[in-house]
């Protein structure tokens, strides 16, 4: 019907005139929320328990909806992307994470950091994060996979592709115009393929250490999208 089921606001936020109070939650939001809402499970006809979305700072916050009574949902910290790093250095999460499962049935979460419009910084210390979420009780707990530590003002690019078992993604490096001979050179685009689980290589199948492949200098790939060949089959008539 379009109707307002619960509101999640911060502490310090203001609640909208137009929201009632009493289907209104206090989260323990501490930066404005930079991404995409995306639940789990989210196939037809399932039920989500839980939504992720990132925020401001590179914190993956997550949304208990399991309870079938709205004023028992709840928000907590899924993951810090930049725990450890000064409280300045964080990068805001602007993609959508990709919630996917492991051989046991587990979700596994892979999402990165970097302002996607800001691409020419070098400063910016950004992340790209494979997770495990595992039952602890009546909660969950986070299990890193693997994290890729981008340096330089690299940044992914674009949304991540999961297809059979390998995350795909682009990323920019920016080039340091100060320290080049040539200044019409900006950048360098790269393809990712890395195992959305170990972090493996995938884009040689001889060589797991290779991970990216340069798109060549001045390239910016905003995004990586991946589709099958369809199959073929062989007909054969018989009298």
């Amino acid at each position: 019907t379009g109707e307002v089921v619960r509101t999640f606001v911060s502490p310090k936020g203001a609640i909208s005139p137009n929201l009632s109070a009493s289907r209104t939650t206090a989260a323990p939001f501490d930066s404005p929320l930079t991404g995409t809402p995306v639940p789990y499970p989210a196939k037809a006809g399932q039920i989500s328990t839980r939504v992720y979305i990132g925020d401001a700072d590179g914190t993956l916050w997550r949304v208990h909806l399991a309870q079938p009574d709205p004023k028992d949902w709840t928000v907590d910290i899924a993951w810090d992307a930049h725990e450890g790093e000064g409280a300045d250095e964080g990068e805001p999460i602007q993609t959508p994470p990709v919630v996917s499962i492991d051989n046991f049935g587990q979700p596994v979460l892979l999402f990165s950091t970097g302002d996607q419009e800001l691409l020419t910084s070098l400063t910016p210390k950004t992340h790209v994060w494979s997770v495990t979420e595992l039952p602890n009780g009546a909660s969950f707990e986070m299990q890193s996979n693997f994290h890729l530590d981008m340096i330089d003002g690299e940044r992914v690019t674009g949304p991540i592709s999961l297809f059979s078992g390998t995350a795909y993604f682009s990323s920019f490096a920016p080039e340091d115009l100060s320290a080049s001979a040539d200044s019409c050179t900006y950048g360098e685009g790269k393809l990712w393929g890395v195992d959305y689980r170990t972090g493996e290589g995938r884009l040689d199948p001889l060589n797991t250490a290779i991970k990216s492949q340069s798109q060549g200098k001045n390239a910016l790939v905003f995004g990586v999208a991946v589709t099958q060949t369809p199959s073929c089959a062989d007909t054969t008539s018989y009298s």
